[in-house]
């Protein structure tokens, strides 16, 4: 059996989801993506591989305090950032 639990700021930006470190400064999409927050789905994957019985709490905030700054950074491209997590799927 694994267990997964975390309270705080949780943030999708294109579909993914990312928790939200309390020291966490971002300005942009490539903050998050180059580690300035972690991963949901990566980690999920590394820490409950091998578990028969898997058990996710995420108890994250629907607010996102960064949302403005990544949507205003400078991209080339268009950057979809919601307010709280993207739906997640059961196995």
């Amino acid at each position: 059996v694994a267990l997964f639990f975390y309270a705080g700021h949780g943030i999708a930006v294109n579909g993914t989801n990312y928790l939200l470190p309390v020291d966490a400064d971002l300005k942009s999409e490539m903050d998050v993506k180059l580690g300035a927050a972690i991963n949901v789905d990566l980690t999920l994957e590394q820490t409950m591989a091998d578990a028969k019985v898997k058990l996710v709490f995420l108890d994250a905030c629907r607010d996102n305090p960064f949302a403005a700054k990544i949507r205003s950074a400078k991209a080339t491209r268009s950057v979809t950032v919601s307010s709280g997590l993207a739906e997640m799927k059961s196995g």
